[in-house]
């Protein structure tokens, strides 16, 4: 699923807009330690948006309750506990979100274990930080769904975190025991859209903007508590594990795309992180699978079938250049495309590279049979393309394909 990225100013509002659309907010707290640490970020709401706690404490509605006159657009609902964050949305505040044209959804979270302490702190972080920070951000979130209309949810961008906690980078780890539950959800629902095992999700942590169109057909189902498991919750492959992660496809169904919103602040230190992280990823494949093109990622399928369906074609493969791209081209070879190639071809070198010999274009006697991928510099794609076409040499292909 394609994801675009807004990034929004935290202390100025980039476009006043007249009109004030019926906005709401929706937040589920347990745990009344940290009250406070919520409470500053929900000061930071409009006086024009209304704000509804839900909560299956007691201490935490009267906390609202006494100090009342601090929260003016605030009111409190108690609820049992089973179904959590999620019934709270789908069932408690049914009626709130149908009488509001867009809807902020977030919840509080607490560390299970202490080694995860420090990561679930800086993704709650970020999940309240990148969606309602402040009311100049609040303000810009709202001004970018009426001026994009084709955006129907908003996702924050969370903090990636040391221990593995989210799952985002990796299908495997993003979808879990899900992906089978996910889409018997989306058979029941009706939803026509583009999933795929392969793709992981990109809805993580219940915790979104979105234009309440586009969520419509999630609450075709009358949901009720019975529909959640009981406490204590298993970790993962519940209905609750589900919907965490089908916002994106009911918004896809309804005609509406999803973007990634984080405030400027977060994106200076985040886009910093993960240019130290793909920098030492990059090397990771580069030196292990000789992946070397951003291509080759990108459009992995089609990168393996071009060079796949080339090397099938012949029964000897060799490699032109034994240079850096040369060195990168065996290592997918070997490891992606597990092929193996009897010589390297360049007029530079000689003796053996990964045990193969370095021969020069000369010693090819026999091309019947024979593909030659070329694997060199950009700076020398054209002269040893030109020099195989003086020598009537047609079974090549290149390394990368954008020549």
């Amino acid at each position: 699923m394609k994801k675009n990225y807004y990034i929004f100013p935290l202390d100025y509002v980039k476009k006043k807009n007249n009109y004030l659309p019926k906005v709401g907010v929706v937040i589920y707290l347990y745990y009344i330690e940290d009250i406070e640490w919520y409470t500053n970020y929900i000061k930071e709401i409009p006086m024009h948006i209304r704000v509804l706690i839900i909560s299956s404490r007691e201490d935490i509605c009267s906390y609202f309750e006494f100090y009342h006159e601090e929260y003016p657009n605030v009111s409190c609902v108690r609820k049992e506990n089973r179904g959590r964050d999620i019934s709270a949305l789908l069932v408690t505040a049914r009626d709130f979100f149908f009488e509001n044209e867009y809807i902020a959804f977030l919840h509080d979270k607490k560390h299970k274990v202490s080694h995860t302490e420090k990561d679930i702190y800086y993704w709650t972080k970020a999940m309240w930080d990148n969606t309602v920070i402040s009311n100049q951000y609040i303000n810009n979130v709202i001004n970018m769904f009426e001026e994009h209309k084709e955006i129907g949810l908003a996702l924050p961008v969370l903090n990636i975190g040391n221990t593995g906690l989210l799952g985002y980078l990796s299908p495997d780890a993003g979808w879990g025991n899900n992906y089978d539950i996910t889409t018997c959800l989306i058979d029941e629902l009706g939803i026509h859209c583009s999933i795929s095992r392969n793709i992981p999700p990109v809805s993580y942590g219940t915790v979104f903007w979105c234009r309440t169109k586009a969520l419509l057909k999630l609450y075709s189902k009358k949901w009720s508590l019975e529909d959640f498991p009981e406490e204590p919750l298993p970790d993962d492959g519940t209905i609750s594990h589900a919907i965490e992660r089908i916002f994106p496809y009911v918004a896809e169904d309804a005609g509406y795309s999803t973007c990634m919103i984080m405030n400027d602040s977060f994106a200076s230190s985040y886009l910093s992180r993960m240019d130290r992280m793909i920098g030492s990823m990059w090397n990771t494949v580069n030196e292990e699978k000789g992946i070397i093109y951003p291509y080759q990622l990108i459009h992995e399928e089609a990168a393996y079938s071009r060079l796949k369906d080339f090397c099938d074609n012949y029964e000897v493969i060799y490699i032109y250049g034994a240079g850096k791209v040369g060195k990168s081209c065996f290592k997918y070879m070997r490891e992606v495309l597990e092929v193996y190639p009897v010589a390297f071809i360049d007029i530079n070198k000689e003796g053996k590279l990964f045990d193969l010999p370095i021969i020069s274009l000369d010693e090819v006697k026999e091309v019947d049979n024979v593909g030659i991928i070329i694997s060199v510099g950009a700076s020398l794609l054209d002269e040893v393309i030109s020099t195989f076409i003086s020598r009537g040499i047609d079974n090549y292909i290149t390394f990368f394909p954008d020549v």
